[in-house]
């Protein structure tokens, strides 16, 4: 599956016929153009409302704020990302990453372990260290992206 990252909109995947899931699109809105292909993961007690879409070799989660809206996106593995042009693949090495990145932003440290902020894409990247793999693990396995980062900027 390819996705193109909207930064400060939301994103749209190759399989959707080029429709933009954008942050504040109803959840019920949303599942219905994905097929209702999710699995519910909802926790009441950490206020978490989420969608798992989970395919062969691919990962995605789709997290709601409390009224249901769209407001993050995670992916884990399988997915190609498309920003400005730019792909990202899992298994890519994160420097590289973000040395193509730095035209569009600087990046922030958030962990030592290897997750670092891109505040103005309002986005996230993770290594395999930061994801709980070995410790010289420098490959992309994890992508976040919200409509909102200020929870991240305090960090």
């Amino acid at each position: 599956m390819n996705l193109v990252y909207l930064p400060n909109i939301g994103f749209k995947l190759d399989s959707s016929n080029e429709i933009i899931f954008k942050w504040g699109n109803e959840r019920e809105e949303i599942r219905h153009l994905l097929n209702n292909s999710h699995i519910a993961d909802d926790d009441e007690d950490y206020g978490q409302k989420r969608d798992i879409y989970q395919n062969a070799g691919e990962l995605m989660l789709l997290n709601y704020d409390d009224s249901n809206y769209l407001n993050e996106l995670e992916i884990h593995k399988g997915v190609d990302i498309n920003i400005n042009g730019i792909i990202l693949k899992f298994g890519d090495d994160v420097n590289n990453i973000l040395k193509r990145l730095q035209s569009y932003d600087k990046y922030k440290i958030l962990d030592d372990d290897g997750t670092f902020l891109l505040p103005s894409m309002k986005m996230a990247i993770g290594n395999g260290a930061s994801m709980g793999g070995e410790d010289d693990n420098n490959s992309l396995e994890y992508f976040y992206a919200s409509a909102n980062i200020d929870h991240l900027m305090e960090i």
